[in-house]
């Protein structure tokens, strides 16, 4: 697992990079990295995503309960610590606010496998809206995401999830270009075609392969 100081550092760099793309709003928005069996650092309450430092993080464990770090952790950690007891793969989780995304979860509309990026999409899953910061989004998150990656929340926004940071951040951002793609293809009028569900399911394989390779040999160096 990650060591506390870099876990801190990291998650601060993570939610810079996603509020720098628009992914996560000044105050919405929140991601965690996970240090141990029991326990994770989570992004802190209220505070504004564009000047987070490390030490705002909190450590806090699976029920919730602060263990480490000053003020209060986001509200939506009853959602981070459902997904973490439901899946021991889960190294770290963003919930974001992607525009895009979040669009695709109001209208329920389906994400088509248009490209390389949007085969790890094709079987996308949408939990209807449950009143943000609640034990019961979490649980009900925990339960449709299933062993999925990445989910919408109707009317709130998305989650993914990694083995590290990177992964997670890297979801997120994947899902957001797959979504705005596929609204502008709206735009033009006609449905755009899609890739064959054998070679989907074929580049979808290629790519869980290559991400497990990356991380053997050292892209996520200290996060795993």
């Amino acid at each position: 697992m990650i060591d506390p100081a870099a876990a801190r550092e990291r998650l601060r760099e993570t939610v810079g990079e996603l509020f720098q793309a628009g992914l996560v709003t000044p105050t919405g928005g929140n991601v965690s990295v996970r240090t141990g069996p029991e326990e994770f650092w989570v992004t802190p309450a209220t505070r504004f995503k564009g000047r987070l430092v490390s030490s705002d993080m909190m450590r806090v464990d699976l029920a919730g309960q602060v263990l480490e770090g000053e003020g209060l952790p986001s509200k939506e950690t009853p959602l981070h610590g459902s997904l973490y007891r439901a899946r021991p793969d889960v190294g770290a989780i963003v919930h974001a606010h992607p525009p895009f995304a979040t669009l695709f979860g109001l209208y329920s509309l389906p994400v088509q496998p248009v490209t390389a990026d949007a085969v790890s999409f094709r079987d996308l899953p949408t939990v209807e809206f449950v009143l943000p910061g609640t034990r019961e989004l979490g649980r009900r998150v925990a339960e449709v995401l299933g062993k999925e990656t990445a989910i919408l929340l109707r009317n709130h926004g998305a989650v993914t999830v990694g083995a590290d940071l990177r992964q997670a951040a890297d979801r997120c951002h994947a899902l957001e270009e797959t979504c705005r793609l596929l609204l502008l293809a709206r735009m033009l009028g006609e449905s755009p075609a899609s890739i064959p569900e054998p070679l989907a399911a074929a580049l979808f394989m290629i790519h869980t392969r290559r991400e497990e390779a990356e991380r053997r040999i050292g892209r996520g160096a200290g996060e795993g």
